[in-house]
């Protein structure tokens, strides 16, 4: 991918080019700074999202609970996190989608006592 600074390659633009998933940006001293991925914490917004949405899956009736997808889901959410932070994303996921439930009761909940949230 290759992208153009404001004035379109222009002496007075600059163009970068983004190898492997890597951007970059311009240091303000003309300097490239390495970005990795898209947002520069692309693992963790990923993490959140997939937190969140099991989560919200696992609020619907079971009857209509995509359990395969779930499974996946827990799957590629226990790959992102470090070993024994999955529970701890997904009481903080539900903490985000119930803010009017007590956040220690949650913490609870998912196993985690005070002082490890």
């Amino acid at each position: 991918m290759v992208w153009v600074s404001p004035g379109g390659g222009s002496p007075g633009g600059v163009v970068r080019q983004a190898v492997r998933g890597e951007r970059q940006q311009d240091d303000g001293e003309g300097g490239p700074l390495p970005k990795k991925g898209i947002t520069g914490h692309d693992e963790w917004v990923v993490t959140e999202a997939l937190a969140t949405a099991l989560v919200a899956l696992e609020q619907l009736p079971p009857k209509h609970q995509p359990r395969a997808h779930m499974d996946d889901i827990r799957k590629l959410l226990a790959a992102g996190c470090q070993p024994g932070a999955m529970t701890l994303h997904l009481a903080q996921a539900k903490c985000r989608l119930f803010p009017e439930q007590d956040p220690l009761t949650i913490y609870r909940e998912y196993g985690l006592e005070d002082g490890q949230g």
